[in-house]
């Protein structure tokens, strides 16, 4: 038994290596010099094939792709309150969608819908309707689906499962002896094994998933990483008093522990992309790279050939994460706002787009 908790862990390791070796191990791509992005896709597209996945405040960035496209205004309003100025933004309807992307008209529709399925003309920021949340999520998961199996292998996602398999049995071949040999709760058996590996088992990936997984700011990741006590207490309780006092049990122990940790590393880059995924991905970072390192001289010969190449590139820097340094760096060459945006400042674009995300994130609290 001491032999196979040993051996079978790094043998899951080698069997993960070579999956990722095979299935998971990306190509090395081109990274052609771009000023623009890949042609056809919106700013919420462009992050799912850089990132392989799509989050709600990269559909917000969908705001200014479509303002720029003629179909919103955006106009900031002052109103005076008994504590002084409040300063919100009005977001009205220009024209009908006319394109051919349902997401974008999606997201059109559900921003100007009214009560009783009347269409509203403006909308304010402190005010956006209520279906409007429930679109952004509903166009994060329609991203994630149903184009994701073009970017990413599908034979290669599916060896995910084997792996969180292999993980599973390396935690149970490594708790199980001192678990079910622990005296700390008055006996030994059925009840500390239950309570050692069970609830460990269910709440440290539960906390994994909720603090790791998705975008989240530094302090929310503290506070989510808290769940794990309900995983922890049990463990020190069931656990360790075993593992303190046999020396075997606290090596096999830390070897699975280890190996659990490499597998979870490959099993985050297990899926391989596609020919597809690989050619747009090598495409963006060209692109990343381009606007990142783009020189006054020549932003100013882009935007003589494209006057409205700032606020045409702009909703691809949120997604990115470059939208400060793209407006610090060429705010200043900026002459007028265009029609579409009528503010005092660039940057209250930046401002009104987390605005509308943390609106929408407090809706679901």
């Amino acid at each position: 038994m001491t032999f196979v908790s040993i051996f079978l862990p790094i043998l899951f390791v080698i069997i993960t290596l070579l999956l990722w070796r095979i299935y998971g191990k990306d190509n090395k791509v081109i990274e052609p010099i771009s000023f623009y992005p890949p042609e056809e896709i919106n700013s919420a597209e462009l992050a799912l094939l850089y990132n392989g996945k799509v989050y709600k405040d990269d559909v917000i960035s969908l705001l200014p792709f479509l303002a720029n496209r003629g179909y919103i205004k955006i106009s900031k309003i002052e109103v005076e309150t008994f504590l002084g100025l409040s300063q919100s933004y009005n977001l009205t309807k220009l024209k009908d969608y006319d394109g051919k992307d349902a997401n974008e008209r999606s997201f059109i529709a559900s921003l100007f819908k009214g009560p009783k399925k009347t269409v509203n003309t403006t909308v304010n920021t402190n005010e956006l309707p209520k279906p409007f949340y429930n679109t952004i999520v509903r166009i994060a998961d329609n991203l994630n689906t149903k184009k994701k199996s073009k970017i990413f292998n599908k034979s290669a996602s599916q060896k995910k499962l084997y792996v969180i398999g292999m993980i599973v049995v390396t935690y149970i071949l490594i708790t199980f002896r001192p678990a079910i040999e622990s005296t700390s709760l008055g006996t030994s058996g059925i009840k500390p094994l239950l309570i050692g590996i069970i609830i460990p088992g269910i709440m440290f990936p539960i906390t994994y998933i909720i603090t790791f997984c998705g975008r989240k700011s530094l302090i929310d990741r503290l506070k989510y990483s808290s769940l794990g006590l309900f995983g922890l207490i049990p463990w020190l309780l069931c656990v360790l008093p075993t593992l303190l006092v046999n020396l075997m049990y606290s090596i096999i122990y830390m070897i699975g522990f280890v190996c659990i940790v490499i597998m979870i590393l490959l099993l985050n880059i297990l899926p391989k992309r596609t020919l597809y995924g690989d050619e747009m991905l090598g495409k963006i970072k060209g692109f990343q790279k381009s606007i990142e390192t783009l020189e006054n001289s020549k932003f100013e010969e882009l935007v003589t050939d494209n006057p409205n190449y700032f606020y045409e590139i702009l909703p691809y820097t949120y997604v990115l994460g470059l939208s400060k340094k793209w407006i610090n760096e060429f705010e200043k060459n900026i002459t007028k706002m265009p029609d579409w945006c009528d503010i005092d400042s660039i940057y209250e674009l930046e401002s009104l787009n987390d605005v509308m995300y943390s609106s929408k994130e407090e809706e679901t609290k």
